[in-house]
């Protein structure tokens, strides 16, 4: 699949009206993890060291408007988004199948990591906040990722059934 402006835009987008976003496509309490698409996008397109330093600054700017543990975040996203960043030349980045093998390991690092840091405590404990909270968080972001391809593909065309030169009888 090749990267494209609209894909950027869509999320760029999602990423801004985050908190309105978290709001309302929160099923269950639980949200697609929208700085992570971008940290995602970033590091597919760009690699490694990019992805880690918006990652932190992307972690920062979360961090102090969720009134968070300052780090947490930032932590999360830097290690995720220099994971991603590092796996993207090993993978075929074109395939739709191997960015969803690629984004759910980096989705339930940047999971793990957060409790990690703002939570604290046994590890019985963390292993139970990142079953409970991370993975569904991970999923959910997986699917909002999968949705944005979607309405990025159906913007773009789709799979063009009807065009005009086409001589179609119903």
């Amino acid at each position: 699949m090749k990267e494209s402006r609209p894909q950027l835009a869509v999320i760029l987008g999602c990423f801004l009206l985050h908190p309105l976003l978290e709001r309302w496509i929160s099923p269950w309490g639980i949200a697609p993890d929208f700085p992570y698409l971008l940290i995602f996008w970033i590091a597919i397109r760009r690699g490694k060291v990019p992805a880690m330093f918006w990652g932190l600054a992307i972690g920062l700017l979360r961090d102090l408007a969720d009134y968070q543990i300052l780090g947490a975040s930032s932590l999360a996203l830097s290690v995720s988004g220099y994971f991603l960043g590092a796996m993207r030349d090993r993978v075929d980045r074109g395939s739709l199948a191997m960015r969803v093998m690629l984004f759910v390991p980096g989705a339930l690092l940047a999971q793990a990591l957060f409790p990690i840091v703002s939570l604290g405590g046994s590890p019985l404990f963390l292993f139970m906040q990142w079953i409970k909270h991370g993975v569904p968080v991970a999923l959910m972001s997986l699917l909002a990722y999968l949705v944005i391809l979607g309405v990025v593909f159906v913007a773009r065309g789709g799979l063009r059934m009807f065009r005009e030169e086409d001589d179609v009888d119903f």
